[in-house]
């Protein structure tokens, strides 16, 4: 668990991304794990898909050649346990509400959406609506 229990923290706590799990888990594993401890180590990335594909490498962080750009800065910048920690509770009703209203505007055009944006984090983009032509219009909080 020690190896792979840094990696598991996202996936466990939102659920199966498919495709972008492995990218996910490498996140998790810069959030929950300090850049020292990471660097120069080699960490093994593996996919397998549910057919007869699989991809096994690996990678290895390094000293970044600018500040820009380092472990410790993504794992600032995206802060994955506190927005998980940050997520709005609600209930089955609400949540199956919600996804009835998603339902209800599938592939609608002309189509402003409904529905609160106060629970949104600042500087959230949302759809603030779809033109005739299916054109997105999108509004930051």
């Amino acid at each position: 668990s020690s190896a792979v229990g840094p990696t598991s923290y996202l996936s466990k706590n939102i659920g199966n991304c498919y495709t972008g799990a492995v990218f996910f888990n490498l996140l998790s594993l810069v959030n929950d794990v300090a850049e020292a401890e990471l660097l120069g180590k080699r960490v093994g990335m593996f996919s397998y898909g549910s057919g007869s594909v699989a991809t096994l490498y690996s990678i290895r962080p390094r000293e970044p050649t600018s500040g820009a750009f380092t472990l410790g800065r993504i794992a600032e910048t995206t802060a994955m346990r506190a927005r998980l920690d940050a997520r709005i509770e609600c209930t089955p009703e609400e949540f199956a509400e919600a996804m009835g209203m998603r339902e209800e505007a599938y592939d609608k055009a002309p189509h402003t959406p409904a529905g609160p944006i106060e629970h949104m984090a600042a500087g959230t983009y949302y759809l603030a609506g779809i033109d005739e032509q299916h054109r997105r219009t999108y509004e930051r909080v």
